[in-house]
């Protein structure tokens, strides 16, 4: 799955997840692929968080931040994603990629 969000995160592609939420459940969401943020848990192992963008949520607070393990599926799609619609901060990403001009 990693490798693939990454491929994603280059190539500009939407994804669809699945995900438990902490107070609402399961939920599915279209998002753009942001990040992969690394993180030492109590027990000194690495945890990979993936940094997402909700392409459909109308309500503040678009960026959804999930531990590995809260995501139940995620489908890479073929639609691409325009990042300059919503990505016009100067990020220091984890994950290299070329969001400038076209493609």
């Amino acid at each position: 799955m990693k490798e693939q969000f990454i491929k994603a995160i280059r190539d500009r592609k939407k994804v669809r997840i699945l995900f438990s939420a902490n107070n609402s459940g399961n939920q599915v969401r279209l998002c753009a692929p942001l990040d992969i943020n690394r993180k030492n848990t109590d027990s000194k192992e690495e945890e990979d968080t993936y940094k997402l963008w909700d392409l459909e949520t109308t309500e503040d607070g678009k960026e959804i931040n999930l531990p590995e393990e809260n995501i139940q599926e995620m489908e890479f799609l073929k639609d691409e994603f325009d990042p300059t619609e919503f990505s016009n901060w100067d990020e220091a990403w984890n994950i290299e990629r070329d969001w400038s001009g076209e493609g």
